[in-house]
């Protein structure tokens, strides 16, 4: 994510020391430890100044019980600090720069609640519906409006909260998993299975139209918005740099309930019977019993049996 014109902040983990996030400068890809994190449960964003992002943590008197806790790192401090009396939180997301936040909580039973708080500390909820799963949230400037990743029975889509409606509906349900989620300037930014690949997929608002930004070998993932058009992308290729895109040609994406299948072999038809398709009706059953008859055993004889009882026994 871009904290400014010249700076990207981002989470970094390799083999050898924990997860940190880094402060990357643009022009020269040099790397800056903001500070050491633990184990994120959902990716930072910036408002320009402060970071927010959550981590779970284990209680100190029930290990079993773990709670994902809201961190946020104020310019100018080294270490982070807890939010306090919010537990089970998701995807903060600062809404403009008027010092309004809103998240996800969620329940042990699989419950989730979208939450916005202004500058005044009043709060406003919009509980999901039935046990529909919020796997994202994100602020646009644009439209003024909460966007977030939902999954239920009909498959993965986007939905937004309109104030004093709740939720609605963006695009319709389909099996194709999207992934962080970013909005500016009346655009939403993720990543998308859609094309068989992790790329970077943008959704225009005005023209309800979904496009995919890269093209890569091995895939791209957690598209950021940039100024000027601009995106920034992270690929699979030499240690997974970030990447600025410029002079973007999206391309269309048509609708569909499913990704292009890149990866599943080829199906062929094996000359054997699909017991899908196999029906027995009374007669069948008759006649195979008539064929086949019960086998019947002596109980008497087979009450004490050397095998399943010995009181004697040796390796």
């Amino acid at each position: 994510m871009s904290l400014n014109d010249t700076t990207l902040v981002a989470l970094k983990t390799d083999f050898d020391r924990p997860s940190r996030l880094v402060a990357v400068d643009s022009r020269t890809g040099r790397e800056r430890r903001r500070t050491w994190t633990g184990l994120v449960s959902s990716r930072p964003t910036t408002d320009g100044q402060r970071v927010w992002w959550t981590e779970y943590r284990r209680s100190l008197l029930f290990p079993e019980r773990v709670n994902s806790r809201l961190v946020v790192l104020a310019p100018g401090k080294k270490r982070p600090r807890n939010a306090p009396k919010l537990r089970n939180v998701l995807y903060p997301t600062p809404i403009g720069r008027s010092g309004a936040l809103a998240w996800v909580e969620y329940t042990p039973d699989g419950h989730y609640t979208i939450v916005a708080e202004d500058s005044l500390r009043q709060r406003t909820a919009w509980p999901m519906p039935g046990f529909s799963e919020v796997h994202g949230l994100a602020w646009d400037n644009a439209t003024e409006r909460l966007y977030t990743l939902v999954t239920d029975n009909s498959g993965m889509w986007i939905g937004r909260i309109e104030p004093g409606e709740g939720l609605q509906a963006v695009t319709r349900g389909a099996y194709i998993t999207l992934s962080d989620l970013r909005a500016a300037d009346g655009k939403l930014y993720y990543g998308s299975i859609a094309s068989g690949r992790d790329e970077a997929h943008c959704f225009d608002l005005g023209e309800g139209r979904e496009y995919r930004l890269s093209t890569s070998t091995y895939g791209s993932f957690a598209p950021a918005p940039a100024d000027s058009g601009a995106v920034w992308t992270t690929t699979y290729a030499k240690g997974l740099p970030h990447h600025r895109q410029e002079n973007i040609e999206p391309i269309p994406v048509a609708p569909s309930q499913l990704p292009v299948d890149l990866v599943n072999p080829p199906r062929r038809r094996w000359n054997v019977v699909n017991l899908d398709t196999v029906r027995y009706t009374p007669a069948d059953s008759a006649s195979l019993h008539r064929k086949y008859p019960a086998r019947r055993y002596r109980k008497g004889l087979h009450l004490l049996r050397a095998h399943s009882w010995a009181p004697v026994s040796f390796d």
